[in-house]
């Protein structure tokens, strides 16, 4: 992200007790990004409500239609091979789900393209309205270009002074594509000191060449472009629907029409109001950072005077006065004051732009999740409804982490009310995620029918945003009291926050779907939703990449305590347990062969799996008191998590070790006994799943110890001074510390890796010879056309609950199927038994489309 403020003059490193707002990405950057991504969204809403307005215009939009796939798909049943007829109805339905997002994504460059003729005209149009007048030789605009050319000593901006009569209302600086131009009044160059410009009208042509200096002109042309290309837009799409809507009242037609026209209207209205509230909180915060810049120069106090001087203010209606500060661009003189003696309120996590956020990335979700879930059968799940959230919440994950990291610059060790900025956020995201959706079902729909999982549901996201605030919070203290280089080190925990919140979203959906997969409705569905969020490969991405930026940032800290101190200690702690692990487990194997209580052994295998679970929370113990305390409870988090990273990372060789080399024992320990062994170790990092399944098993328990082991110790210290677990021993060269945040960064990817793998790999389902037996047996035509229909709904679930789809009953489901009524069911059936190169993802969906789509499921 782009910081607006002039990076030139800006210290690279945040100075103790000095507050700089221009080191970090701006809020004005961040209110434009925020704008952007909106406008965006509200573009593709736009796209899609045009679409029945062009279909009650008897203009067919989409070149393929369910019904044409189901169609094709009777028609090849009778004279093409199954495998054909398979293949070619997926395919008909990728073209379906990929027709859907054009449709959808076809109004953004057409905003994108009102957007740049406007930021491009714009300067023409202004110069033609400010009536410019011939004065080059006239002494009061030679002094204001002396002043302005004094303004940018040093800095390759450029600008042209244009003297008017009185058009500019006093300055204005404005431009794109990096030719600008300074409007200046006439009659406020009048005022002059000593054969120069007075004191007023220094600190006007200041406050302007702040904006200048800020490199916010561009943005604010673009953002001014970028309404008024949403507002074309969306403007004849609430005109149609205004017309639609009388004509359904006039005819006297359906009910349902007049719904649609109604909450066409609703939609477009609220997205344009959301725009608005956006444009006018960029405009106004560039000019809190021209003021704050103009305020360093030699006028910057006459800038406070002329802010201070009362001015007369015309009687209105209240309602006027409410509108004026509705559609202002500038902030009041009283909110410049109060900006000027502490720039530090530029920089509060407002919940205004969070819910900005929230509701921008709940309303890209709900639709592009929908196509998501269209295109990922076609494209063997290598897009769908949660690697869209990824992707999504990862562009608003940073944005939100630079609100953040703001703040805690600006307070360091101020209160933060998180609390409340995570409702924000999290309410944003289900305000958005509740809007009309004409593919499905929106969020808010569904509250009605089950309001118990729904109220779950929002609890769950609002825990989630708080704990990315907080981890996010964390990143900034950590970072900021030791890095050199300031900005790169926000720019890169940008980049890291925007993989975690992507993934902490994709938890939530996957969550939040599982809550509503079933009919009915128990508290057994939470536990089943969460074990299932707890085994998706966004948990281990997430948490991985967090720690690993975290405790980086950690390992640099010079106090002599904690990973400060001994960065190597969790590392090597995780090593250790690994080791011990493998000891164990060997002599378990050895007893077993050897002593004769083989019998017995998965009843000590589960003993001594429990065993590590509790070894891991005491150490968990142990290493949160040393790295935690008062005040540290995530550095403690953090730390620990290393170490269950590392124990994880060497889990596979943990298992294999042992196994192979008890049995290469037994046989004489031959070179090629030990070569099998090590082919068999480093197979083992082939299959993730036991490490996906002991992840959070060992991470709760770490972080439980963690926590009560950061509490003990803050009790003591309270009571009295203890000496840190760390002191006196020797600090780790710069180096080792690179070493350490190697291994540290190591554990995480390999953890990660192997868990990503493992739920993203397509399972066939049957092997090869049990399919052979299955087709020798079924019974051809034995079941009718609803019952293999339920079945195909049953055995398919979509991939928001786990990312891939783990069926009820595999083998009754591909029965039923087979033996089906239905030829094209039948044809679907045993086209998978022959060998189909697909997936039993891919045949149930296949399976109940064509059920949905012929009314038969």
């Amino acid at each position: 992200m782009r910081n607006p403020a002039a990076e030139a003059a800006a210290p690279e490193a945040a100075t103790p007790g000095r507050y700089d707002p221009f080191l970090l990405p701006s809020a004005t950057s961040i209110r434009f990004f925020l704008l952007i991504l909106a406008a965006a969204v509200s573009a593709m809403y736009a796209g899609i409500w045009y679409l029945p307005m062009v279909s009650l215009g008897g203009v067919d939009v989409m070149a393929t239609s369910s019904a044409g796939c189901v169609a094709a798909a009777r028609d090849g049943a009778a004279v093409l091979g199954d495998r054909t007829v398979l293949d070619g109805f997926l395919d008909c339905y990728a073209r379906i789900g990929g027709e859907v997002l054009v449709a959808m994504v076809a109004a953004g460059p057409a905003w994108a393209l009102l957007t740049l003729v406007g930021y491009v005209l714009w300067p023409a149009v202004l110069d033609r309205r400010l009536h410019p007048v011939r004065a080059a030789d006239d002494a009061r605009v030679r002094a204001a270009r002396a002043e302005v050319a004094a303004g940018l000593a040093g800095s390759p901006t450029r600008v042209s002074l244009l003297a008017t009569r009185g058009g500019a209302g006093g300055a204005r600086v404005f431009g794109a594509l990096g030719r600008y131009r300074l409007a200046v009044d006439s009659s406020m160059l009048a005022e002059r000191t000593g054969g120069g410009l007075g004191e007023r009208p220094r600190a006007v042509l200041q406050h302007e060449i702040a904006h200048l200096s800020n490199r916010d002109v561009d943005l604010t042309y673009l953002t001014m472009s970028a309404w008024w290309g949403s507002l074309l837009l969306i403007g004849p799409l609430l005109a149609g629907y205004v017309l639609l809507a009388l004509a359904t009242l006039a005819t006297g037609e359906s009910a349902g029409y007049l719904m649609t026209t109604l909450v066409a209207l609703v939609t477009g209205v609220l997205a344009l109001v959301l725009l608005q509230t956006a444009r006018a909180r960029v405009l106004r915060t560039r000019e809190h950072y021209a003021d704050v810049r103009a305020a360093g120069t030699a006028g910057g106090g006459a800038l406070r005077d002329i802010l201070a001087t009362p001015r007369p203010v015309a009687h209105a209606a209240p309602w006027r006065r409410w509108w004026r500060g509705i559609r202002g661009y500038h902030p009041s003189a009283r909110s410049r004051l109060r900006v000027l003696d502490d720039p530090r309120r530029l920089a509060t996590a407002s919940p205004v732009d969070l819910a900005i956020a929230g509701i921008t990335l709940g309303a890209v979700q709900l639709y592009l999740g929908d196509v998501g879930e269209v295109a990922a059968v076609g494209g063997g799940l290598a897009v769908g409804p949660v690697a869209v959230g990824v992707l999504i919440g990862g562009a608003v994950g940073a944005l939100v982490a630079a609100v953040v990291w703001n703040a805690v610059y600006a307070a360091p060790g101020g209160p933060q009310r998180w609390g409340a900025a995570a409702a924000a956020l999290a309410g944003g995201i289900l305000v958005g995620y509740s809007v009309p959706d004409l593919l499905g079902e929106s969020w808010i729909a569904l509250v009605p029918a089950y309001p118990v999982p729904a109220l779950v549901s929002a609890l769950v996201l609002w825990g989630l945003c708080l704990v990315f605030l907080r981890w996010a919070a964390l990143c900034a203290r950590t970072w900021l009291a030791v890095a050199r280089r300031g900005r790169a080190v926000c720019a890169v925990g940008l980049g890291c926050a925007a993989v975690v919140f992507g993934s902490v979203f994709a938890l939530w959906l996957l969550f939040d779907s599982g809550l509503r997969a079933e009919s009915g409705w128990e508290w057994s569905y939470v536990r089943g939703s969460f074990l299932a969020t707890l085994l998706s490969w966004p948990l281990p991405v997430a948490v991985g990449v967090a720690v690993v930026f975290v405790f980086a940032g950690l390992a640099r800290r010079r106090d002599g305590d904690g990973p400060g101190a001994q960065p190597l200690v969790p590392v090597l702690a995780g090593a250790a347990f690994a080791a011990g692990q493998a000891g164990a487990l060997m002599a378990l194997i050895a007893s077993g062969w050897v002593g004769g209580v083989g019998e017995m052994f998965s009843v000590l295998f589960a003993l001594l799996g429990v065993l590590c679970v509790l070894l891991m929370a005491m150490l968990g113990t142990v290493l949160g008191g040393w790295a935690g305390g008062r005040g540290r409870l995530g550095d403690a988090l953090c730390t620990t998590a290393v170490y269950a990273f590392t124990v994880l990372a060497l889990l596979p060789a943990v298992i294999q070790v042992p196994v192979q080399g008890t049995a290469c024992l037994g046989a004489g320990a031959t070179p090629s006994c030990w070569a099998t062994a090590g082919v068999a170790v480093a197979a083992a990092y082939g299959d993730g799943e036991i490490v996906r399944v002991v992840l959070p098993v060992y991470l709760g328990a770490c972080w439980l110890g963690a926590v009560v082991g950061s509490l003990s110790r803050a009790a003591l210290t309270r009571r009295r001074p203890t000496v840190p677990v760390g002191h006196g021993l020797p600090t780790p060269r710069r180096a080792r510390r690179r070493a350490v945040v190697l291994a540290a960064v190591l554990a995480p990817v390999v953890v990660s890796g192997l868990c990503a793998v493992d739920a993203l790999a397509a399972n066939s389902g049957l092997p090869a010879e049990r399919r052979a037996e299955i087709a020798a047996q079924v019974e051809p035509a034995s079941v009718d056309r609803a019952s293999a229909c339920e079945t195909a709904a049953t055995n398919w679930v979509p991939s928001t609950a786990t990312f891939r789809v783990d069926a009820i009953d595999l083998e009754g489901g591909v029965v039923a199927l087979v033996a089906s009524h239905e030829p094209v069911l039948a044809a679907f059936g045993r086209a998978y038994l022959d060998g189909a190169d697909i997936s039993h993802q891919e045949l149930f969906y296949a399976a109940d489309a064509y059920c949905r789509s012929t009314g038969g499921g």
